[in-house]
């Protein structure tokens, strides 16, 4: 039987109902906590400021890059493999320029991204105080004014083979912050759980939790503990 694969172009409200409101978004319990700083939050808003200011038409797009998510059709979720950092920052920021109108609040039934590690509740945290203040300093008002959500397009490969999906973000040339060996082992190890949800997702709290262990010695720091013995 062969492989569904589709590659579509949303916009940023499109995005939501790609395969239509009856599916979930998920960030599938395998992924990596959320590790965009406020570097990397400030330095999209700088690339929003330089787009706004180009030479551009009502037909210009500013590209937000792939997004390769996971068709699980007998649970009619799609689970997000790569583009979740993004995605995340981008719900931060909506939220805080748009309120009620929000993707966050417009599509809360979909979006089902929750996140327990310590270092995404911080990030999050962190990331949240300074888009407020960034939107309400004179730099960067002109993103709110300018309605740049209007403007961000995807591209979004949609598979309902999880190899091929990982196949993919393999392959892919990007700008982001490269997992950890931890992360690509909690990874690995935690996809081959087939068939049995709850497992998998009892297990990806337990290796978060030794992950966490404060006497391991193999521990450089929370996230990378594991460095040590790959390398071994």
């Amino acid at each position: 039987m062969n492989n569904h694969l589709e590659v579509k172009n949303p916009s940023w409200i499109e995005l939501f109902t790609i395969k239509g409101e009856d599916y979930k978004i998920e960030i599938p319990p395998y992924q990596r906590p959320y590790v965009w700083d406020n570097k990397k939050v400030e330095q999209l808003l700088i690339d929003w400021n330089e787009f706004i200011d180009s030479d551009f038409t009502d037909n210009s797009w500013y590209y937000m890059g792939s997004i390769i998510i996971h068709i699980n059709e007998d649970e009619k979720v799609l689970n997000i493999v790569d583009g979740q950092q993004r995605l995340t920052t981008l719900l931060i920021i909506d939220n805080e320029l748009h309120g009620k109108d929000s993707a966050l609040n417009m599509f809360d039934k979909q979006l089902k991204f929750n996140f327990s590690h310590h270092l995404s509740r911080k990030n999050i945290s962190c990331n949240t105080k300074l888009i407020k203040e960034l939107i309400a300093s004179k730099k960067y008002k002109r993103i709110k004014e300018f309605a740049i959500f209007d403007y961000l397009k995807f591209s979004v490969i949609l598979t309902d083979s999880e190899d091929d999906a990982f196949t993919f973000f393999d392959s892919q040339n990007n700008r982001g912050i490269q997992p950890a060996a931890v992360d690509v082992m909690k990874a690995v190890h935690l996809r081959a759980i087939k068939n049995d949800e709850n497992l998998r997702k009892d297990c990806a709290i337990k290796w978060q939790d030794i992950q966490l262990t404060p006497k391991n010695i193999f521990r450089n720091s929370q996230e990378d503990y594991l460095d040590n013995l790959v390398d071994m």
